[in-house]
């Protein structure tokens, strides 16, 4: 079977989406290709040239969505949508976002050489009531 030609811009969108850490199943649903080539795009070598392009798109799908989640940090300080929430989905939400914000900061931690530092412990829990 032969294979099919792929866009040279959705291979280079969904590349930097992938080595931005995107999950491969989820970027191959989205550019309509299949999730093993994905993570073939992944782990090629590239020459300097396209690596730069390559790092220009993680630069800008990065600023993007920053953009997005300072929009949506906004959107739920209004406390009248908040009242309408579901807790469930408040707290999904509420998770999701947590878990995504101290991704980027390991990120920059590890970019910046602080990653080896030791994060600060919490305090014990109080012994009952």
């Amino acid at each position: 079977m032969p294979r099919r030609r792929i866009d040279p811009a959705v291979k280079a969108a969904a590349t930097a989406e992938a080595l931005a850490g995107g999950s491969p199943r989820a970027i191959a649903r989205r550019y309509g290709v299949s999730h093993p080539a994905v993570i073939l795009w992944r782990s090629y070598r590239y020459d300097h040239e396209k690596a730069e392009q390559v790092n220009a798109r993680i630069f800008v799908l990065l600023l993007e969505g920053l953009d997005t989640l300072a929009e949506h940090l906004r959107l739920v300080r209004d406390p009248a949508w908040v009242q309408n929430q579901p807790a469930r989905d408040l707290a999904i939400y509420d998770g999701v976002l947590t878990d995504k914000l101290l991704w980027v900061l390991r990120g920059v931690q590890a970019a910046d050489g602080t990653a080896d530092v030791a994060a600060p412990s919490l305090p014990a829990p109080a012994d009952g009531p």
